[in-house]
């Protein structure tokens, strides 16, 4: 018990350490890959998930760069143009995720291009302005900040202008927003960052691009409380660095089809600068103008999709708190998965059944699947599967420091009573046993010629050393012939031969074993020096049919062989000792014997069959003949 209990406590241990890991920072990296394969997995078999109808794409592709003909430098004026037209469908506000800031080193102030910058960065951010709102993108790049840096009146951008333009008493710029979302350390987009503003009090406001065209277009504000966010009376559940996970509902398309996709819909620009797409599409819509044209590099690699266009992935974030599918990490479940499953590992590996530890542990996957798919948690797949593998492998080591430890012992005891055969088949036909089944067998009685005057003449103790050794020699020899050793009853042994191990010569073995017997008690009384011991015997053997099975109740059965010709085994030692004989053998037996002699291409003649004529035995009407056996040329 003392085991058991340390082995459980370091089970449990182990559920905690795993839960733990499973939460750290190199936790997330390592059960980030099983989540990159739900997202697949369930796109594959479900479909995407639920997306808002509001939720649009207006896609800047080949066929748009074609038609700007020019470099994107001077795309400011064409995107001043098509926010005019989306704005003629009075959509609930737009965000365009392109951010275009010429500098204006080495130009002269007479520069013609200069002046072009100029007008084009003012006539987009005019067009900014206004009803429906518009949101424009910052970034953040390595090396280069396009907002705070300290040579920013370089830099020609609308952004700029709409600082300037619309600075808050607060100093929180309400139409503009930071477009990055953060790489994982393999490169993947798996969640968004908050991004705070800090006003002059002090206080934070998230300043993420998703988030502030979701406020324009609910007209609620997301409010965050360190540690906390919250957003239309929802909690938004946040991992750490102030983020939280994007449910990114499938993988996006290649654009060309008008407002059809595998996800959001996506409207090329171009359709929509030629007239081929009405502005009454945009009515009340969450519009997203971003690049989809391979060549702008804006594809993002995302769980189930490397090639995920980049205003999609605010999409997918606007999409989640629309239809308020967030995917939680919840601490407190973590810890209670890793510790259930950490018990049924032990639990499993204690039975010591290789297919069901096999089963428990495409289950431990299983489970965090379907809590991912119906109830957007993100549960440990990796290290839950190491907190059961572990468990398991310490539930089947006590298994080993016990409970096999046990059944070694059984089998150890088992076959010191009947042969390593016979004990192998009964333990493999434990079922078949139960039933029973009708077998020829060869039985054999043996018993101690005077054995109560011999017990009257020496004490008890003298009685018990002489028993051990009678029984030692005798079941040496039964064993060497593979008989199962039925029973002791006083000074009597029952063996059985042909059963429960299936054997074609049981007859043989039985033969052999009573010659043996004789003569290694004969031996024994040469080498006794006059120490008492039980020399004399009387044996009897017959074959016939009988049924062999388990009797017994559960809690304390035996295998048994019942049936007539198993009691006239026992009557035909009876009729031996009458006639003076050590060695009875039926007329049954007799024919077994040479036919397996003859089927196994030996001589039957090995062993002399003495007849001992027609005998008649109590409760029987049939009678048979009986012969005595030695070694040598039988006589006829």
């Amino acid at each position: 018990m003392r085991l058991k209990a340390r082995i459980i406590l370091l089970t449990l241990v182990l559920g905690l350490f795993f839960a733990w890991a499973g939460l750290t920072k190199t936790g997330y990296r390592l059960e980030s890959f099983a989540l990159d394969q739900f997202f697949a997995l369930r796109y594959s078999l479900l479909g995407p998930e639920e997306i808002d109808p509001r939720l649009l794409l207006v896609g800047v592709d080949e066929a748009t760069i074609e038609k700007f003909g020019k470099p994107q430098l001077l795309w400011q004026k064409d995107l001043a143009g098509l926010l005019a037209l989306i704005k003629e469908g009075e959509p609930a506000v737009i965000g365009v995720d392109l951010v275009i800031s010429p500098t204006m080193h080495g130009l002269a102030p007479d520069d013609p291009l200069l002046e072009r910058f100029q007008e084009e960065a003012f006539e987009l951010a005019m067009m900014s302005l206004g009803d429906p709102p518009v949101v424009l993108a910052e970034v953040y790049s390595e090396g280069f900040v396009f907002r705070g840096q300290e040579d920013k009146n370089n830099v020609l951008s609308p952004t700029e202008i709409v600082l300037e333009m619309l600075q808050e008493e607060d100093g929180t710029i309400p139409r503009l927003a930071m477009a990055n979302v953060p790489l994982d350390s393999d490169g993947v987009i798996r969640r968004s960052k908050l991004y705070h503003r800090v006003d002059a009090e002090g206080r934070k406001t998230p300043s993420n691009f998703a988030l502030r065209l979701l406020e324009f277009a609910t007209d609620t504000q997301v409010e965050y409380s360190d540690p906390e966010l919250h957003w239309n009376g929802k909690r938004i559940p946040l991992i750490f660095q102030e983020s939280y996970l994007i449910n990114f509902p499938g993988p996006t398309e290649n654009p060309g089809e008008e407002i059809e996709s595998l996800t959001f819909p996506i409207i090329s620009a171009t359709k929509l600068l030629e007239g081929q797409v009405s502005p009454e599409v945009f009515k009340d819509k969450i519009v997203v103008i971003a690049p989809t044209a391979a060549g702008l590099m804006d594809e993002k690699v995302v769980p189930g999709d490397p090639q995920y266009h980049g205003g999609a992935v605010h999409l997918s974030i606007l999409n989640m708190y629309l239809t308020g599918n967030f995917i939680e990490r919840n601490a407190t479940l973590w810890v209670a998965l890793c510790l259930l499953l950490s018990w049924a590992g032990w639990a499993i590996g204690r039975r010591g059944n290789p297919w069901h530890g096999s089963l428990g542990a495409g289950l431990v996957l299983v489970l965090p699947f379907v809590a991912f798919v119906w109830l957007h948690q993100w549960l440990p797949a990796i290290f839950s599967l190491l907190a059961y593998s572990c468990a398991s492998f310490l539930g089947y080591l006590e298994r080993l420091l016990t409970i096999e430890r046990d059944r070694a012992r059984v089998r150890s005891t088992f076959a010191r009573m009947v042969s390593p055969q016979v004990m192998h088949h009964v333990l493999k036909n434990y079922h078949k046993l139960k039933s029973g089944e009708r077998k020829e067998i060869t039985v054999l009685f043996s018993d101690i010629n005077d054995f109560t005057p011999v017990c009257e003449n020496h004490p008890p103790e003298e009685v018990i050393r002489m028993l051990s050794e009678y029984f030692s020699l005798m079941v040496d020899v039964i064993m060497k012939y593979d008989g199962y050793l039925k029973q002791y009853v006083g000074d009597e042994i029952m063996v059985i031969y042909g059963a429960p191990d299936d054997s074609k010569d049981h007859a043989t073995r039985a033969v052999l074993t009573a010659l043996e017997m004789r003569e290694v008690l004969a031996r024994a009384r040469e080498t006794s020096a006059g120490k008492p011991g039980f020399y004399d015997i009387k044996i009897g053997i017959n074959t016939g049919s009988v049924v062999v099975g388990k009797v017994g109740p559960e809690s304390r059965w035996e295998y048994a062989a019942v049936g007539d010709d198993v009691n006239l085994g026992a009557r035909v030692m009876s009729a031996a000792q009458k006639m003076g004989l050590d060695i009875g053998v039926s007329e049954a037996t007799r024919l077994r014997y040479v036919k397996e002699m003859e089927e196994n291409g030996q001589f039957p003649d090995e062993v002399k069959w003495i007849s001992q004529g027609v005998q008649s035995f109590k409760g029987k009407i049939s009678q048979m003949e009986v012969y005595n056996i030695e070694r040598g040329r039988e006589v006829l």
